[in-house]
């Protein structure tokens, strides 16, 4: 019985709100429907009506059917135009297409293609439950529909829990920080899991467990195995030792069980109230804990997926895996946790050529380096400085997108040349509030540059320098830019993140601590020191001026070798005894700087557009 309907609507960041049935707690449950909003001039409208008891005269799915019908009633006048398609509400494309300005749409063979070129793309076909957002797949809650008029529609559920999430990652409303992970290996003792010839499940789970975690302590992370041994831990077990933890996430390791010519790799989340799952046609209505966490689900599991796939480390090994998808279960350990959780399926053991793969040294280090690093990108994308320091804002990791012009600069680039070109951009910045951020990747010819300070003794006055000297308009003591360095300047109107020097900075160490992390090496910042460093060698150093609040300047990261020597000839940053470090010298093998360079420009866009673009 349902006394009254309580009904109360909050402005979000998604158009998109909640309607509840309350009185009654089991209804409330099961009978949550999303609906749209657009815009709200009221952050909070609370509307009451009679009560309304389901009498011999008015079924329970009378009542429903009022709410629905009153539902897309509210979805249109707030400025969304839904259709209910087999009692599910749809959005059409073209709209999300308008709120996302998404420039461009055309159509490849049976899918529509909505996108930005060269920044945002977004694959659907009719009737498909198949999306690709920067060409990885997620499967969605609804099949795509084709609307007789209003052409391909995206179902509401999967619109606020996969498109927005990803897209407008800022918007997560209860994004949190963390500074533990939670680690289980599935299986284990009597509970094999998938067996082969060559190898058991359990056992390999285990194996990639411990080496997840001893990255993850390296790095500065608290870990929390749910076994270390090969014993049998029951799946609620394993769920109370996670939720014994606060500020945590957690990953269950496993592998695949399917015909022999089953492949790739998959990673799952919990599937959203309302829906069925990718493991069943069953809908549950009523929320779990773990639905809690839906949309930061999805971000984990987007960077795992995208580590696992197309990551830095996948290229340097040669290790490429299908993609099967990020999908949705209600796998026991994802059900009632307290933190954001995925189950990742890292192959398929029944396949034989993947089966000897996976039981290689290699890897099962592959895979924890790359778990290590979606972690770090995942817990970055959130505005954490440090494992035990969070920040307010989250960038969804995985494919990047960027609304930002990036510009390769070839050959050696000459300072004074590049000086100017930097100056141009600020004075075009000043007159067209509206322009496009840019982003100068380069390499520079050997010289050394000290900001606006009357101490010059970081210079070593009176020593003869091998390049020549620049003092400019940064902040900062004396630096070597020259080959074998990775050189940055971002040209960019703080004006659009709150006039915030401190946040912009606080940007560029974390865009350049996950660089390093995506190439294996664990790099951090140094409370009172500007830069980034690697224990307490300094790997990457940061200078940045400011004219009218548009930001020049910016970074250089040493990449190889060739980069050190000219350090010694002065006092970098003005820090007595520091040492300088690379790359090349903290990585297991050197990378072409060419890869490094398109890996930094993707990396940086996709934190720059949520950090500073869209604040």
């Amino acid at each position: 019985m349902i006394p009254f309907l309580h009904c109360h609507f909050r402005a979000a960041p998604l158009p998109g709100s909640r309607f509840f049935l309350s009185g009654n707690r089991s209804a409330k449950e099961s009978f949550t429907e999303t609906f749209p909003l657009c815009v709200m001039k009221n952050p909070l409208v609370w509307m009451r009506y009679r009560p309304m008891y389901p009498t011999s005269r008015t079924s329970f799915a009378a009542v429903l059917g009022i709410v629905g019908m009153f539902l897309l009633t509210l979805s249109t006048a707030f400025g969304w135009n839904p259709e209910i398609i087999n009692g599910v509400q749809y959005i059409p494309m073209s709209e999300v297409r308008t709120h996302y300005k998404l420039t461009r749409e055309r159509t490849e063979g049976r899918q529509k293609v909505y996108e930005v070129p060269e920044k945002i793309q977004i694959r659907i076909q009719a009737r498909s439950q198949e999306m690709f957002m920067n060409n990885m797949k997620f499967v969605l809650s609804y099949p795509v529909a084709d609307h007789p008029s209003k052409g391909l529609m995206v179902s509401n559920m999967d619109l606020h829990k996969i498109i927005d999430p990803v897209l407008r990652p800022t918007y997560i409303a209860n994004r949190r920080s963390f500074n533990t992970v939670v680690i289980d290996p599935g299986h284990g003792g009597h509970d094999s899991g998938t067996r082969n010839r060559i190898s058991r499940e359990a056992d390999i789970n285990l194996s990639v467990g411990k080496k997840l975690r001893d990255r993850l302590k390296a790095m500065g992370y608290q870990v929390v195995m749910t076994r270390d041994t090969d014993n049998f831990i029951a799946l609620q077990d394993r769920v109370r030792i996670a939720n014994r933890h606060n500020n945590a996430i957690f990953i269950s390791i496993h592998f695949n069980d399917g015909g022999s010519s089953a492949r790739g790799v998959e990673t799952f989340t919990l599937a959203p109230a309302g829906t069925s799952s990718s493991m069943s046609r069953n809908i549950r209505h009523d929320a779990l804990q773990g639905n809690a966490q839906d949309s930061m689900n999805i971000a984990l599991a987007t960077a795992v997926q995208g580590h696992m796939l197309k990551g830095p480390l996948a290229i340097k090994e040669g290790i490429s895996m299908v993609d099967r998808g990020i999908k949705r279960a209600r796998y026991s350990v994802l059900c009632t946790i307290k933190h954001p959780a995925i189950l990742v399926e890292g192959g398929f053991m029944s396949n034989p050529q993947e089966a000897l793969l996976i039981a290689t040294e290699r890897y099962q280090n592959f895979m924890a380096s790359s778990l290590a690093a979606a972690v770090h990108q995942y817990r970055t994308a959130l505005g954490q400085r440090s494992a035990q320091n969070a920040l307010s804002s989250l960038t969804v990791p995985g494919p990047p997108f960027s609304s930002m012009n990036i510009i390769r600069i070839p050959g050696l680039a000459d300072y004074q040349e590049t000086l100017r070109l930097q100056e141009q951009l600020v004075r075009a910045h000043q007159e067209d509030p509206d322009r496009e951020n840019e982003l100068l990747l380069l390499e520079h010819a050997g010289v050394y540059t000290i900001g606006r300070t009357r101490n010059h003794a970081s210079l070593h006055p009176g020593s003869v320098l091998p390049f020549p000297v620049h003092e400019i308009n940064r902040g900062g003591q004396a630096t070597y830019h020259g080959p074998g360095q990775l050189v940055g300047y971002p040209i960019t109107d703080l004006n659009r993140c709150g006039r915030d020097l401190h946040r912009y900075v606080t940007t560029l160490e974390n865009t350049l601590i996950e660089t390093c992390a995506r190439f294996g090496v664990q790099a951090r910042i140094r409370e009172g020191l500007v830069g980034v460093w690697v224990e307490n060698r300094k790997i990457a150093s940061i200078g940045v001026g400011v004219k009218k609040w548009i930001a020049m300047h910016g970074f250089a990261l040493n990449i190889t070798r060739k980069s050190l020597p000219p350090f010694l000839a002065i006092t970098p940053c003005g820090i007595q005894g520091v040492q300088m470090t690379c790359l090349e010298d903290e990585m297991s093998s050197p990378l072409p700087e060419g890869n490094l360079l398109k890996c930094f420009g993707d990396v940086f866009a996709a934190l720059w557009e949520e950090k500073f673009n869209r604040s």
